[in-house]
């Protein structure tokens, strides 16, 4: 009698376990989701803070730039947060978001920021069309910069820091505030 006692109680340990094991999965992919979303809730409220701090050139009409269109490319589905800057009123500015994957070709954009799923072709290209226009591009990794962009997020000591490429933003014909310029480590590619 005892055996088969000992047998169900087995049984049950291992269904235990098991049931453990689901939850403490689930758990780690819910952590590393919600680290994801804090990241791209970082990245969010920088990039409207670069849109407030940079200055773009005037066309020759007196209607200043009222809406602010920012292109994200990725093949992956846009973040939430960067989904939350649609509509957002930053200093004068609107924000529009709209997504575009790699492949394809940009619309009229100020801001475009690269999810870092988009291969070395695709931003060769993309950033080759938007080379000496007035367009603020961002990165995840320092590919942008090394490939002609504006700016490229890094993390140091578990911060997230950000770079800003000072030839491209003459090339783009961009005005970056001085306290932006400040804050940023600076290159000259």
């Amino acid at each position: 009698m005892s055996r088969l006692f000992a047998g169900k109680t087995r049984c049950w340990r291992c269904l235990l376990l098991a049931c453990l094991l689901n939850i403490s999965f689930i758990l780690c992919s819910f952590l590393a989701f919600a680290e994801a979303e804090n990241e791209y809730a970082v990245k969010a409220a920088f990039i409207a803070n670069f849109i407030v701090l940079t200055e773009w050139p005037d066309d020759g009409s007196s209607k200043a730039l009222d809406v602010v269109t920012l292109c994200v490319v990725s093949d992956s589905p846009l973040p939430r947060p960067l989904q939350g800057l649609e509509g957002k009123q930053v200093g004068s500015k609107t924000i529009h978001v709209v997504t575009a994957t790699p492949d394809t070709t940009l619309p009229a954009c100020q801001v475009v920021f690269y999810m870092q799923d988009v291969d070395s072709e695709n931003l060769v290209r993309t950033l080759t069309a938007v080379r000496f226009a007035p367009v603020l591009t961002i990165g995840e990794n320092n590919n942008v910069t090394r490939l002609g962009g504006t700016m490229h997020f890094y993390e140091k000591q578990g911060r997230l820091r950000f770079v800003i490429n000072l030839k491209a933003v003459t090339e783009q014909k961009l005005k970056m505030s001085s306290r932006l310029l400040q804050v940023a480590t600076l290159i000259n590619d």
